[in-house]
Formats: C-alpha cells, structure tokens, sequence
C-alpha cells in the first residue's frame, strides 16, 4: 500500500522544522554577541582577529553579524584567539 502523508502530518513537520531552525539561530545570535563582547574587552578589531584568523575583515563582519556561518575550525580559533571555552551539546534530533 502507498501510504500518504496526511496534510496535518506535514504542517507539524514544517511547523517543528521552523521552530527548531529559529531556536538555533537564536543559540547562534547568543554566541556571536558574546564572541563580539570579548572581542571589544580584549580590545581587538574586526580586523585584528581577522589578520589572526587569515580570513578577510569582510568575511568576519560576515560571521559576527550572523550573515554566513564559519567553518568549526574557524570557530575554534576564534575561541582559541579569545579564549572563551563553549560547550556544545546534542539531543538525538542535533538540536
């Protein structure tokens, strides 16, 4: 038998989806304040940490402001740089 998904089934799905995908960039918008917090009290420019990090000013503008998101071995030297510790935790959905 062809079983279909039911039209509710599918709103659920897309309404969780959404909800899931907003959560994360609010956890994402929470870590970049953060990380530009630090920046500021260790007196770095944009453009300090990006001559750290050998990426372009523009492309960290990019990253800080929640525009792109960086690879995990940028993050961990932003981290590393910075010295800020974060833990990262998933359920069995990634969330």
């Amino acid at each position: 038998m062809n079983k279909e998904k039911s039209p509710q089934v599918s709103f659920i799905d897309t309404f969780l989806a959404q909800e899931k995908e907003e959560l994360n960039m609010k956890y994402l918008k929470v870590l970049w304040t953060k990380i530009k917090i630090r920046r500021n009290k260790k007196c770095m420019t944009q453009k300090q940490l990006a001559r750290e990090l050998w990426i372009d000013r523009w492309y960290y503008w990019l990253i800080e402001n929640g525009k792109t998101n960086p690879t995990f071995l940028i993050l961990k030297k932003i981290l590393i740089i910075l010295e800020m510790d974060v833990v990262i935790s998933c359920d069995k959905e990634g969330i």
